[in-house]
């Protein structure tokens, strides 16, 4: 990862290879050494134990004594460090160059089958006092699986394939705050949490409540990581009611439904003491990336977006053209569409709030994929539905639109009067015309923010898919000129 970072990509994948090898060695081992019990019969084979699985009080929840070791917890260190190698090992080859990206997908369901060894099934509250030392360990092996689960969900929303862990498999409680976590002694730790506190929160529990449309953050915030897992499983539940539908259009009851739960999220978001919109933030990228996820669910819910996306072809260019296709149609115009094209607008702001040409310098560097899945997704639906409404104000004027419409129109309008493209928005054409210049700017405009190298190639495929996008939309513009003149 650190050769991927400096872009040094032939030294990442040969360093890729050696610790691919190394992980498979020890996994092939393991199962060796279990096939050998088997054949040896079960007199000696010995008895069968879930990994990862807890000695449980009566009330089936996990007693945390003084125990400086967590010998409670039977995952091995060399089992959770296996673990850990093949989630980071996964996590640089997911989004780089396609050989890579089919390795790392034909690593997944043996990550997955790991995860669910460790105990991602079973009940993991922690529950009376506790030796720093052992919280550390419980700690850590929570933290990996759901970083395992959320780094499967992740390649489901990128590839449009299903998800490898299902929500309904977690029964782990929620992770602790990163403020806890990041302490490096027994008395800061137990300050902190004389501090802050934490009240265990089940992972199913939280996730029900939310879909109830009810409050989760007002006794105590939850962890920046624990609305991060969250987010990923209201976006799952998103993809399996899609699938579920024949029509590809989820009915409107189900949509308020979720709709409620994605607002209960935002609230629980913003209450967050690690939550910022600030890609440099100290407090980490967990809280920035979030707020993309929560983009993305809105769009997922709204809009089906799945023809359009084909990221594993790599191939900008057939990206562009399905991209720009003028049908069939993907979404009709309404009150729910309009709140996804609100996240468009307020993912739209950030790179122009901080500087297109510095969001493009940061964009190089922070390895984030949640936030060019976004805009990517985010370009699609924008660009979409500013031509929806051109067609409509040229048919039938811009009187004809609801006026949360022309609030949305005039909120973009703002944001291009802040860049370098503000002129576009002087021309003395007609309405409709103004309309679809806008849709070719704001592509554009987030095209400029891929300019540069990138550590991974998924990210340089989505910048030029933006900027063929922009390219077929401006052409297109000057033919309608040449028309008119």
């Amino acid at each position: 990862m650190g050769a991927f970072s400096r872009v040094e990509k032939r030294k990442g994948y040969k360093l890729y290879l050696a610790a691919k090898a190394i992980i498979m060695h020890h996994l092939e081992l393991r199962t060796r050494l279990s096939l050998a019990g088997l054949a040896r019969g079960p007199s000696n084979h010995p008895r069968n134990k879930i990994p990862g699985s807890n000695s449980t009080n009566i009330n089936g929840r996990e007693e945390c004594d003084p125990d400086p070791i967590g010998t409670k917890t039977t995952t091995s260190p060399l089992g959770l460090q296996t673990l850990q190698s093949l989630i980071i090992l996964i996590a640089m080859a997911m989004w780089a160059d396609m050989p890579a990206v089919q390795d790392a997908l034909s690593m997944g369901s043996q990550l997955a089958m790991l995860t669910r060894e460790a105990g991602l099934g079973q009940p993991d509250e922690i529950v009376g006092r506790c030796a720093w030392s052992d919280w550390i360990h419980r700690e850590e092996r929570r933290r990996t699986l759901f970083v395992s689960y959320t780094l499967l969900n992740l390649c489901s929303i990128s590839f449009d394939v299903p998800p490898l862990i299902l929500n309904q498999e977690i029964r782990l409680s929620l992770p602790h705050c990163n403020t806890e976590w990041v302490n490096t002694s027994a008395a800061e730790w137990q300050h902190t949490r004389e501090t802050y506190g934490h009240t265990e929160r089940g992972f199913q529990e939280t996730l029900t409540e939310m879909m109830a449309g009810k409050g989760v953050h007002h006794e105590e915030p939850l962890s920046a990581l624990g609305n991060y897992a969250l987010i990923n499983a209201l976006i799952q539940s998103i993809y399996f009611e899609r699938q579920s539908t024949t029509s590809h259009t989820i009915r409107l009851d189900i949509v308020k439904k979720f709709e409620s739960a994605l607002q209960t999220w935002q609230r629980s978001w913003e209450a967050t003491l690690e939550t910022s919109l600030d890609p440099e933030s100290p407090r980490g990228p967990l809280g920035f990336n979030s707020a993309a996820l929560l983009r993305l669910a809105y769009l997922r819910l709204n809009v089906n977006l799945g023809p359009c996306r084909n990221l594993l072809s790599q191939d900008p260019q057939s990206i562009a053209l399905i991209f720009t296709k003028n049908s069939p149609p993907l979404f009709t115009r309404s009150l729910h569409v309009d709140r996804a094209v609100l996240q468009c607008i307020h993912a739209l702001s950030i790179p122009i709030r901080v500087g297109v040409a510095f969001a493009a310098c940061t964009q190089s560097v922070n390895g984030s994929i949640q936030h060019p899945l976004c805009t990517l997704e985010c370009a699609i639906l924008l660009s979409r539905w500013l031509g929806i409404v051109s067609d409509v104000v040229e048919a039938s004027g811009l009187e004809s639109l609801r006026e949360d419409e022309r609030k949305l129109l005039g909120m973009i309008a703002t944001l291009i009067r802040e860049t370098d493209w503000a002129d576009t928005l002087e021309s003395k054409e007609a309405d409709s015309y103004c309309i679809r210049r806008m849709a070719a700017t704001v592509v554009r405009l987030w095209a400029e923010t891929f300019q540069g190298v990138h550590i991974f190639e998924i990210v340089r495929v989505i910048g030029e898919t933006l900027s063929i996008v922009a390219e077929i939309l401006e052409n297109r513009l000057e033919s309608q000129e040449k028309h008119l003149m």
